[in-house]
C-alpha cells in the first residue's frame, strides 16, 4: 500500500468562467484550434457521487465543456462521509490526489492514497473511493476519449435456482432476494439476474458498463435512467443502453420483481493489476522543454505499461521558461499553484492557480512564471495518439530519435515521396502524411500549391525524410533529400534570394520571400547540410561545398536588405522585389514595411553563424536595439465579444502586460500599421475591419525568446564589444 509523502501542491482546480474564443491564430495555416481556459466556480456542482450515491460530492466535469475532447477530465471532490460506489472501469482510468487522503479499492486491494498519488487501473477492473479524515478527499480523474462500442441484444431465458436475500446493491437501502440464473463465466456471453426488491428497497444510481434490458413480472417501482424516470408495473420492459446511470426504487406495497439481462463479456475480463505511483518519488530536476531555468518534474505514468493517458507534474521554478514547441496532440494543462504567462499561438495570457487549459494539436504554446514564486501544473494527454495521425506540420520533427526508423515513419515517408515533383520540390497546404488517393490528387506546376517554399513546404518534407533515411539508410529516402538540396540550390537568384515558387509563378510570388520564415528555413537547413552532421552526414561533398556558397550568398542579401530607422539599422521586410530588392507587396493587406515577426527568424539565422563577422554583429545588434525600441508597452491583446454577438479583438491599457509586437512597422516612421483588404494605412488596430481583426496575426510575442534568451545567449558566447542593446527592454520576468 502506498501513502502519500509528497509536499502538497498548492489548492486544486477551481474551475471555469472564461473562454478564450476561436480567434487566436485564425488564418494561420498549421495552427491548431483556439485553446479553452476555465475558470472559477462556474461549472462547480454539488451531487451524491455516482454509484450509490452515499454522502455529498463535489464535482467539476472540464471536459464536458470541450467540443470532442480527445482526453476525459474530471474533478471529484469526496466530502467526509462520502462513496464512489463499487463498480466496474469500461475504460482505463488515471486517478491523481490533488489533496487529501483516500481509500481507492481495486479488485479487492485496498490502497492508502494521499496527496500526489496516483493509480492507474485497467478497464474491466472493480473500483471504489472513500475519503479519509475530517476534510474532502480532491482527486483528479482522467480517461482517453472513446466512443462506446454497440454490444448487441440479448435474448431472455432461464431455470430458476440460486436464491439468496442480501442488502440492495449500491446504496444497501433495503433488502432484496436474488437469483443469479447464469451467473458470469468465460464461456457465457449472457448474465440473467432476478431480483425481487422488497419493500422500502432501492437499487441506487450506478452508471451501468454494458447494456442491459430490465423486464417486470410483479409489482411497482419506478426506473431512473439519467434524469429521467419511468414507472414500472408488470409485463413492462425496458432496454437501456450502456454507460447510463440508472436507479431503481421500489414503490408499491408488494415486492417489485424483475428479471435482469446483461451482456457478461465486461464482467468477465481479466484486468491487469493497478499501477502506483508517488509524485515526491518520480521527481527529478531538469530544464524544461527549450532549457531555460530549472523545473522538478515528475512523470507519473511512465511506468504503466500499456497506457492510454499521459500525466505529468511540472514545477517550474522561478526563472524557468517552457519555450513554445507545437504540440502533436490535444493537451491539458492545470495550474496547481502560482501564477504564469502562457502564449498559444503568439497571443499571451495570464494564468494562475485553479484553472484548466484545454489545447488542441497543432497549438504552439510556451510557459514561464510571474514573479518570485514557482507555477506547478498537471499536463494530461491521450497517449494513443501515433504521430502517423497528427496533421502534416512541424510535429512530424519532435519526435524521439528511435520513432523515425519504425514502421509508422517509413509509411509516412512513403507517402511524402510521391508527392515530389519532377523538379525536386513538394507543394504547400497538403497533408503529406496521407498517401494521395488517386495521381490526380498530387498537385502539379500551375495550380498554386506545387514547387513551392512557403508555408513549411520543401523544407519540411526534406528535414523528414533526412531524418528517417538517417535511421533507416534507406538510399530511397536519402535520393529524395538529394533531389530537394539541388531543387533548393536551383531556386537561388543570383542576389542569395529565394522566390516562394519554383519554378517562378507570376505575382508576389516571385518576390524574395523572408515571408513565413521562408529565406530563415531554406538557409538553415543548407547550413545543416553544408556542415555534414546528422541528419546530413551522407550528402556528398560537392553538394555540400555547394550549399555553403549558398548561404554565404544568403546572408549577403540579408546584410544589403536590412532596413533602417532613424538612420539605424532596423529588421527586414516580409518580401522585396527581386530586381531592385526594395521592399514589396504581396497580399492587399501585407504592405511593404519593416517586421516584428519575420524579422526574429532573420536574427535567429545569424546568430548562427560560425565566428561572425562585424557586419554580422552589426545586424544582429541593430536588429534587436529596433525590436526593444518598437515593443509595445502596459498594453495587450484582449479577447471580448461586441455588441454584435461577435467573437472580437482589441488593445486595450494593462499597467505592467508582458511586451507586445506589430506585425507590420511603417518603413518611415516604425509606427505600427494595420492594414484590411481595402488596403488603406491606419494606424488603429480598431479602424480594420472585423474580419480582418479576427483573421489575421496583427500581433504577437515572438521577439520574446529571443531577446530574453537566444540573444544573451549570443553575446556570452561571441563577448561583442557593443553594449547589450536588449537590457533595455525590461523584459518582464
Amino acid at each position: 500500500m502506498l501513502r502519500a509523502n509528497a509536499q502538497r501542491c498548492g489548492r486544486s482546480m477551481l474551475a471555469f468562467a472564461v473562454l478564450l474564443g476561436a480567434i487566436l491564430g485564425v488564418s494561420d495555416p498549421g495552427r491548431g484550434e483556439a485553446p479553452t481556459i476555465l475558470m472559477g466556480s462556474a461549472i462547480s456542482q454539488t451531487e451524491p457521487p455516482p454509484h450509490g450515491e452515499i454522502g455529498q460530492s463535489t464535482v467539476r466535469r472540464y471536459t464536458s465543456h470541450i467540443k470532442q475532447p480527445a482526453v476525459e477530465v474530471r474533478e471529484r471532490w469526496f466530502h467526509p462521509g462520502s462513496v464512489l460506489g463499487r463498480h466496474v472501469l469500461t475504460h482505463d482510468q488515471t486517478f491523481y490526489v490533488l489533496d487529501g487522503d483516500a481509500d481507492l479499492q481495486v479488485d479487492g486491494v485496498v490502497h492508502n492514497l494521499g496527496t500526489g498519488d496516483m493509480i492507474y487501473a485497467y478497464a474491466g477492473s472493480w473500483v471504489s473511493v472513500r475519503p479519509q479524515g475530517d476534510r474532502p478527499a480532491k482527486l483528479l480523474m482522467a480517461w482517453a476519449a472513446k466512443r462506446a462500442t454497440p454490444v448487441g441484444s440479448a435474448v431472455i431465458v432461464g431455470p430458476e435456482h440460486g436464491v439468496r436475500t442480501e442488502p440492495t446493491p449500491w446504496g444497501h437501502v433495503g433488502l432484496s432476494r436474488v437469483q443469479e440464473i447464469f451467473p458470469p463465466a468465460a464461456d457465457r456471453q449472457v448474465e440473467f439476474r432476478r431480483r425481487v426488491y422488497l419493500p422500502g428497497a432501492r437499487l441506487g444510481r450506478h452508471q451501468i458498463p454494458r447494456d442491459m434490458a430490465v423486464y417486470v413480472i410483479s409489482g411497482q417501482g419506478t426506473l431512473g435512467v439519467g434524469d429521467q424516470s419511468h414507472d414500472l408495473s408488470p409485463g413492462l420492459a425496458a432496454y437501456v443502453p450502456r454507460e447510463n446511470s440508472i436507479e431503481i426504487t421500489q414503490t408499491g406495497p408488494e415486492p417489485l420483481d424483475l428479471l435482469m439481462v446483461w451482456a457478461a463479456a465486461a464482467i468477465d475480463i481479466e484486468a491487469a493489476p493497478p499501477v502506483l505511483a508517488n509524485a515526491a518519488a518520480l521527481a527529478i530536476k531538469e530544464p524544461p522543454h527549450g532549457g531555460q531555468g530549472m523545473s522538478i518534474v515528475s512523470r507519473m505514468s511512465e511506468k504503466v505499461p500499456n497506457r492510454e493517458v499521459e500525466l505529468r507534474l511540472r514545477r517550474l521554478l522561478p526563472g524557468a521558461a517552457m519555450a513554445p514547441y507545437t504540440i502533436p496532440r490535444d493537451q491539458v494543462l492545470m495550474v496547481l499553484d502560482g501564477q504564469g504567462e502562457l502564449t498559444v499561438d503568439g497571443v499571451s495570457s495570464g494564468v494562475a492557480s485553479d484553472q484548466f487549459i484545454y489545447l488542441r494539436t497543432g497549438s504552439t504554446f510556451g510557459l514561464s512564471p510571474r514573479a518570485d514564486r514557482p507555477l506547478s501544473l498537471l499536463m494530461l494527454w491521450a497517449a494513443d495518439a501515433p504521430a502517423s495521425k497528427a496533421t502534416w506540420g512541424p510535429e512530424m520533427l519532435l519526435q524521439e530519435p528511435d520513432w523515425y526508423g519504425s514502421d509508422t515513419a517509413r509509411t509516412i515517408a512513403d507517402n511524402v515521396l510521391q508527392y515530389q515533383s519532377p523538379q525536386g520540390g513538394w507543394p504547400k497546404s497538403t497533408d503529406l502524411s496521407q498517401a494521395p488517393a488517386t495521381e490526380a490528387s498530387i498537385p502539379t506546376p500551375g495550380d498554386g500549391r506545387a514547387n513551392s517554399l512557403d508555408n513549411d513546404a520543401t523544407t519540411l518534407p526534406m528535414e523528414f525524410l533526412a531524418r528517417v533515411a538517417t535511421a533507416t539508410n534507406n538510399p530511397t529516402y536519402r535520393q529524395a533529400v538529394v533531389r530537394g538540396i539541388d531543387y533548393l540550390l536551383a531556386a537561388q537568384y543570383d542576389n542569395g534570394g529565394w522566390p516562394q515558387f519554383f519554378p517562378l509563378r507570376e505575382g508576389y510570388y516571385s518576390h524574395v520571400t523572408f515571408n513565413d520564415n521562408v529565406m530563415a528555413r531554406v538557409l538553415n537547413l543548407l547550413q545543416d547540410v553544408a556542415s555534414g552532421q546528422a541528419p546530413y552526414a551522407y550528402i556528398d561533398p560537392k553538394r555540400r561545398a555547394k550549399a555553403s556558397k549558398a548561404v554565404d550568398r544568403g546572408v549577403g542579401l540579408i546584410l544589403r536588405t536590412q532596413l533602417k530607422a532613424d538612420g539605424n539599422l532596423a529588421g527586414w521586410a516580409a518580401q522585396y522585389n527581386e530586381r531592385s530588392l526594395e521592399p514589396a507587396w504581396a497580399r492587399r493587406y501585407e504592405p511593404p514595411s519593416i517586421s516584428g515577426n519575420e524579422t526574429v527568424g532573420v536574427v535567429r539565422f545569424l546568430m548562427r553563424q560560425d565566428r561572425p563577422s562585424p557586419r554580422v554583429v552589426a545586424a544582429v545588434e541593430g536588429a534587436v536595439n529596433w525590436l526593444c525600441a518598437v515593443a509595445i508597452r502596459d498594453k495587450r491583446l484582449d479577447r471580448f465579444v461586441n455588441v454584435s454577438g461577435e467573437k472580437d479583438l482589441r488593445i486595450i491599457e494593462d499597467v505592467g502586460a508582458p511586451l507586445i509586437w506589430a506585425r507590420f512597422h511603417e518603413l518611415s516612421t516604425s509606427r505600427p500599421i494595420f492594414m484590411g483588404r481595402d488596403s488603406v494605412v491606419r494606424y488603429s488596430f480598431a479602424d480594420i475591419e472585423h474580419e480582418r481583426r479576427v483573421g489575421y496575426g496583427y500581433f504577437g510575442t515572438w521577439p520574446a525568446k529571443l531577446l530574453s534568451e537566444d540573444y544573451p545567449a549570443w553575446r556570452a558566447k561571441w563577448k561583442p564589444r557593443s553594449r547589450d542593446v536588449a537590457a533595455s527592454c525590461a523584459l518582464p520576468s
